[in-house]
């Protein structure tokens, strides 16, 4: 069923005998209007559901209602909004896969990756998220990845007015503990220890086995144990299905540093590899340090014990380093803005380069307002043209070309983005989510090359054999992937990329004559697989391939397509740093001519109707502009001191349209710029509220490219705004924008 919900501000809901609910829309009054009161029924068992329905619903018509006041063409307003870094968490109780969700009165805004069997995970992801001006809170949420119930295992709220004073608020921050099970602990674990070397200097530890360990909900168990001394840790392989293990050659040498006090304690844990992460503990064991003596060994069973956090975790509950920081900002309407934009396209745009050449650090955000200003008046192509050519004019050597975080690459990165989101899940979306599907029907199938990531229990033939069955399936999926990429480039791929990439191609052969042979395919090719193809492998739900981050091993087999890919279109093969990859050459080789032909085709205007329809982003004209403005006048000093000479006149009219805006600024009645409460300022980065902000891996692509790290969810746009009951997580609708300006709920 499909509710359109424009116009409409109440949501009312009457319960009858029979369990049937009655849902009353009230639309505007006073307003013309084709709506009218609308009645609908729904049968509900619970009043738990009645009421999760109200919430969503009602939230849902407060959102649109402030989306709309928010968005509407040419408005001038305040728009309301807040930096959110979250950095790590500590005090959980072991290794386990954890994610962090972020949500405004039930609503959830953004999630961070799940970081994998880490008692100790580090995010450093941040956020902007604009905030409603009817919101009262922020909640973030501790989540374990466990595919049936993604449990909530510890959560804090806080009232927005907490951080209606504008400054950066940084703090370890305790949550409250979720619901967890304890898991009852049953059995021994039999030991060896000794100290051994000419100084005594390391102990060896072998682990034998474990008797009567408690059963999972399937009456078995696949335990495997993790030693500890100090911060040396080693895990053992596990035993399939078998409640009383035994492990052979699993013998441990941990150094002792004899300069110091060794640690008190030898800690084993045991785990259940059948069970989620939230619930796979089987007990643990302490050894004193002491009573392994020298010239003797101590072989005995420990008597397996609950964990100690567990008994104290519930009073002290887990720590998360987290910063807040709110802002207000003045848009104006978007006449306003008419002078600054001419002249940001003026003679060649020469403003717009001047102010490129001097955001050091700031070129991701002066790309993404570029493009969508750009964008919104149907200029970004000519724009990105431009600042290409730029960008090359002022690269001395051909192998370092797009190898840095520019304006120029970061610009063609967001328009990629932007604009190309429905190609690329044409392109992949079918290939990725059959390979997730593969895996969760046959789970040993894998693209694993790396014979350090196999069981360590697995003898050496097996490997063997494991390893090419692994190689025929990961050189299966890049083929699929590859060859579907050049099988729908002639009717699918957007003309805007086509002639982006043309120009590119034709620009560095310009430049660099004596090396176009090879630079003017890796000069394209480093845009379209290492920003576009390979960082959708890396991420596939940002890029809309899935509807969820993939599990860590699926994970592990996109990486290394999108490793074989990318050597692929930098023409290279695998080298000494990772030489498990080195059997990919031969298909790399293979496939040069095919990868070569496929660029020049890329690089020249379609030949034929191009069927797929380009993403239309919804953009605001008036904001991007204000966050133009905002770094023009605060890198307008930098730019005069660079270039006051040759480019003067220039720099005038720059001067003149900033004092326009800032007059304007002034004038709105009722609003005092000199209120530290409000800010112009749309581009506020971490970078200058954190110093502990995880900085973006560089794009230096040697031989052997670097797969840069799964992005940070984008922050959903209007028309992707979740409709969220229960738990933030469970989607039940979501909100569209249609053709007309109207909003749909699909339930």
């Amino acid at each position: 069923m499909v509710l359109d919900l424009n116009q409409y501000v109440e949501c009312s809901i009457l319960k009858d005998q029979q369990q049937m609910y009655t849902f009353w829309l009230q639309p505007k009054l006073g307003q013309k209007s084709n709506k009218s009161t609308k009645e609908y029924s729904m049968r509900s068992n619970t009043g738990a559901d009645l009421d999760s329905w109200v919430q969503a619903i009602s939230s849902v018509l407060l959102r649109i209602n402030d989306a709309k006041s928010r968005y509407a063409a040419g408005t001038r307003r305040i728009e309301h909004m807040i930096h959110v870094k979250v950095s790590e968490v500590r005090n959980l109780p072991g290794p386990m896969d954890t994610y962090i969700t972020i949500s405004s009165d039930g609503t959830q805004l953004g999630r961070t990756p799940t970081k994998w069997n880490d008692p100790k995970p580090l995010y450093g992801e941040a956020y902007t998220f604009d905030i409603p001006k009817q919101a009262n809170s922020i909640s973030i949420f501790l989540k374990d990845h466990n595919k049936k119930k993604n449990s909530v295992i510890g959560s804090r709220e806080f009232e927005l007015s907490e951080f209606f004073d504008e400054v950066p608020h940084e703090a370890w921050f305790q949550l409250t503990p979720g619901e967890q099970d304890i898991i009852p602990v049953t059995g021994k674990l039999k030991v060896i220890c000794s100290i051994c070397g000419s100084n005594n200097n390391y102990m060896t530890l072998h682990i034998v086995n474990a008797t009567g360990l408690s059963a999972n909900e399937s009456g078995t168990s696949s335990p495997y144990v993790v030693a500890r001394f100090g911060d040396q840790e080693y895990r053992t392989s596990y035993i399939k299905r078998q409640l009383n293990p035994q492990w052979r050659n699993e013998t441990i040498d941990f150094p002792i540093d004899t300069a110091k006090p060794p640690p008190r304690h030898v800690h084993f844990e045991i785990f259940d590899h059948d069970r989620p992460s939230d619930s796979n503990f089987m007990g643990e064991v302490f050894i004193p340090f002491g009573e392994i003596k020298v010239a003797s060994t101590l072989e005995r069973e420990w008597e397996l014990q609950q964990k100690r956090s567990n008994i104290s975790m519930n009073d002290e509950g887990y720590d998360c380093r987290l910063t807040f920081h709110w802002q207000k900002a003045v848009i104006l309407q978007d006449s306003a803005y008419d002078n600054l934009f001419s002249i940001l396209m003026d003679s060649d745009m020469e403003a717009t380069k001047l102010l490129a050449s001097v955001s050091f650090k700031k070129e991701k955000v002066l790309a993404e307002c570029l493009i969508g200003a750009f964008e919104v008046k149907k200029s970004s192509v000519h724009y990105l043209k431009q600042i290409i050519s730029f960008e090359i004019a002022n690269t001395p050597e051909a192998p370092v070309i797009f190898r840095g975080n520019t304006v120029a690459t970061k610009s063609v990165d967001t328009y990629m983005r932007l604009t190309g989101l429905k190609y690329i899940q044409f392109v992949m979306k079918d290939i990725i989510q059959d390979i997730c599907l593969t895996h969760a029907d046959n789970p040993k199938k894998s693209c694993e090359l790396d014979e350090y990531r196999l069981p360590m229990d697995m003898k050496e033939k097996d490997k063997e054999r494991q390893l090419r069955k692994n190689f025929r399936t990961l050189i299966n999926c890049v083929e699929s992937i590859f060859f579907r990429i050049v099988d729908t480039l002639e009717r699918n791929c957007p003309v805007h990329f086509r002639n982006i990439f043309e120009h590119i191609q034709g620009e560095v052969r310009k430049k660099f004559p004596e090396e176009s042979d090879i630079i003017c395919y890796t000069g394209p090719s480093g845009f379209i697989f290492l920003r576009f193809f390979c960082a959708a492998l890396l991420t596939p739900k940002n890029f809309g391939l899935l509807q969820e981050h993939p599990p860590a091993d699926v994970a592990r087999d996109l990486t290394l397509i999108a490793k074989t890919l990318q050597n692929l279109a930098n023409l290279v093969g695998f080298g000494k740093k990772e030489p498990f990859m080195e059997v990919c050459n031969s298909f790399i080789d293979e496939n040069l001519d095919n990868m070569k032909n496929f660029i020049d085709a890329l690089c020249k205007p379609p030949t034929e109707a191009v069927d797929s329809k380009p993403s239309r982003p919804k953009l605001n004209f008036g904001r991007e502009m204000s966050r133009i403005h905002y770094l023009l006048k605060t890198q307008f000093d930098d730019i005069v001191e660079k270039y006051a000479d040759e480019k003067g006149e220039t720099i005038e009219k720059i001067g003149h349209a900033l004092a326009e805006i800032d007059d304007a600024l002034m004038s709105i009645t009722g609003v005092d710029l000199d209120d530290p409460s409000i800010s112009t300022n749309l581009t506020q980065s971490f970078d200058s509220i954190s110093g502990s902000v995880a900085t973006e891996q560089s794009d230096n692509t040697p031989d052997e490219p670097n797969i840069p790290e799964p992005i940070p969810e984008e922050v959903p746009a209007v028309e992707d705004l979740l409709l969220l009951v229960d738990d933030p997580n469970d989607t039940v609708g979501n909100v569209e924008i249609t053709e007309d300006g109207g909003f749909i709920l699909n339930l």
